[in-house]
């Protein structure tokens, strides 16, 4: 197997096919020196120690919280994008407190990759 590493030594792509000039930045791993069934579901977590790949554990946390914050990411373009791109007829309808209700939603939705929390939409919201 062959296997593409990020800045930081980790697995980003892999292949099965073999080659004896491989690109740059790929290295060889020795098929032996692995659980592939372990690598097929933690790929993101193995590191190039110059020899073969070893599973990083404490990685598993920080790979599980990127793929919450990319869920986050995937609601809040379904979600909240459509509602505040609606234009300026919507907007014009809505109170001012409505108007303030609704810019802190969009700043909470701003921020939930961050803070990992979604917002509630405002009762009035449809």
């Amino acid at each position: 197997m062959r296997a593409y590493l990020d800045a930081d030594g980790y697995v980003y792509l892999h292949a099965y096919d073999y080659e004896e000039n491989l690109p740059e930045g790929y290295v060889q791993v020795p098929d032996e020196s692995l659980d592939v069934d372990h690598f097929l579901d933690h790929r993101e977590c193995y590191k190039w120690d110059g020899e073969t790949l070893v599973y990083d554990q404490s990685r598993e946390s920080y790979v599980e919280q990127e793929a919450e914050r990319d869920n986050i990411r995937d609601l809040r373009k379904n979600i909240c994008f459509p509602i505040v791109n609606r234009g300026a007829l919507w907007y014009n309808r809505l109170t001012s407190e409505q108007q303030q209700e609704l810019n802190t939603w969009y700043q909470a939705w701003l921020d939930a990759p961050q803070t990992m929390t979604m917002p509630d939409n405002p009762i009035w919201l449809k």
